[in-house]
């Protein structure tokens, strides 16, 4: 299956070489499939700015990384408010050519864990899904540079691109209790139900809301 006329002339619009783009839109490094998978535009699915206000008016967030952001549309939105923000994600053509070039850095989590600074918040939406369990560990080292984690996951069986690591929640939970995160249960209600009124399927469906 190609991609229709209206995605091509979108993406023509927008420079996007075509080879850089998969038959559903999403972009990739044909080399590298473990990179990209996001879309160059923003996706009601994943972007949710209630939900991240919610948890602005609860927590003392001042400083977030957002991990495997893509474009940049989230990062985007907490400047806007802000909050100092960084977008890191491990296809180039994401961090040079989304919305906030000048916030964000390119790092492949298949060559190690992100070298940051602690954060407030770290936010990881339809990432993990992507990385294989030789490379957990360096995700996990990666999270935990937040104080809290507002992260979502692929469960088992769900079709995606380069979905190699669909799991369970509690898979993530425990490997997270490894670095002393526990789930802040009456929150994490909150926020999926936000997620939920504004749209926002994959932090409805699995977002799992951290903290030590």
């Amino acid at each position: 299956m190609a991609l229709d006329k209206e995605k091509i002339d979108n993406l023509e619009k927008l420079g996007i070489p075509l080879e850089l783009v998969n038959r559903s839109g999403q972009m990739i490094d044909p080399d590298k499939p473990h990179l990209g998978g996001n879309q160059p535009r923003i996706m009601r699915s994943s972007y949710v700015p209630n939900t991240w206000k919610y948890i602005l008016d609860n927590f003392d967030i001042k400083t977030v990384l957002d991990l495997g952001g893509g474009f940049g549309f989230t990062t985007k939105w907490f400047l806007d408010q802000g909050v100092e923000c960084t977008l890191m994600d491990g296809l180039e053509y994401n961090v040079v050519n989304g919305v906030v070039p000048e916030n964000g850095f390119v790092h492949d989590l298949e060559h190690g864990p992100v070298e940051f600074k602690e954060v407030d918040l770290v936010i990881c939406i339809e990432v993990v899904e992507h990385i294989k369990e030789q490379y957990v560990d360096n995700l996990l080292q990666s999270l935990a540079l937040g104080k809290y984690v507002l992260m979502t996951h692929a469960v088992p069986g769900q079709a995606g691109w380069h979905h190699v690591n669909c799991q369970p929640s509690k898979y993530w939970l425990d490997h997270m209790a490894k670095f002393g995160y526990t789930t802040i249960e009456n929150h994490q209600k909150n926020i999926r139900q936000i997620a939920k009124e504004e749209a926002g399927t994959h932090v409805q469906r699995s977002g799992l809301f951290l903290g030590r």
